[in-house]
């Protein structure tokens, strides 16, 4: 079997995704730019973390640049002062923890082997320079550092990107749709009638006690007295009801009426 390659685990290219990584001082290198002004060109070495990984060893370069344009040695105080990149290098040496303060000779001396912290940030080189002129690297891959911390002020971590494969993908839980409350039908729409009534079983009436009927009184009925004969004039009878004396020929009549004046209360 021949020599083995890790193919899956190896970047890429020599550009770092965003994040924060563990990095240790190689060399801090005082050196001259293109255009002659002083730099030093700083070489840091990522640390092994499983966050950062498979970027463990490898390198990132950054240069620090001094001189100006009226003082490209940076021999006047003022010059330090003024630079941007005289300012980004004592932050690493802050972060890095470096003793000493003043002398360059000394601090690049002891920069090998000091460990920190650093942002790091992907972006693509734009279409012109900073002069206005066409940049010939426009669109290529590059990094840039956006901060350095001491170690504990921040842990090692990679950016998460969306829609990149092998990153995880954050996904919003769905919320259960409210039930809709039904509205009133609008004017010519067919309404809802409600359910029929559910018919209720019929209660036997309570039967209404007869009324008795009203006893009419007992009136007694006197008997009709026997007519008496008056000699030399008509016979006449009294009245049991009235007591009047009622000629023998008018007496069944007149008593049929005072009995039944007698039982009308009459």
């Amino acid at each position: 079997m021949g020599r083995q390659m890790p193919y899956d685990d190896i970047p890429e290219s020599n550009v770092f995704p965003s994040g924060d990584y563990h990095v240790q001082g190689i060399k801090l290198e005082e050196m001259l730019s293109n255009n002659g002004k002083l730099m030093y060109n700083m070489d840091i070495q990522i640390m092994e973390h499983p966050n950062t990984a498979p970027f463990t060893n490898m390198h990132y370069f950054e240069n620090f640049v001094i001189g100006s344009d009226e003082d490209l040695e940076a021999t006047v105080a003022g010059t330090w002062v003024q630079s941007v990149g005289a300012r980004r290098l004592k932050q690493v040496l802050k972060a890095a923890q470096v003793a000493e303060k003043n002398d360059m000779d000394k601090i690049c001396a002891g920069f090998a082997g000091v460990q920190f912290m650093t942002g790091l940030q992907e972006y693509k080189e734009p279409a012109k320079q900073r002069d206005g002129q066409e940049n010939p690297y426009a669109g290529q891959p590059r990094n840039k550092s956006v901060g350095f911390y001491k170690i504990g002020e921040r842990e090692p971590k990679l950016e998460v990107k969306k829609g990149v494969p092998g990153q995880p993908v954050v996904t919003t839980p769905v919320q259960p749709t409210p039930p809709v409350t039904p509205q009133p039908a609008a004017m010519g729409q067919p309404v809802a009638q409600p359910a029929p009534a559910v018919a209720q079983p019929a209660v036997p009436a309570t039967p209404t006690p007869a009324t008795p009927p009203v006893q009419q009184p007992n009136v007694p009925v006197t008997p009709a007295p026997q007519p008496v004969a008056v000699e030399g004039g008509p016979a006449t009878l009294p009245c049991g009801a009235c007591g009047g004396q009622v000629p023998t020929k008018e007496y069944a009549e007149h008593i049929k009426a005072c009995m039944a004046k007698q039982t009308q209360g009459g």
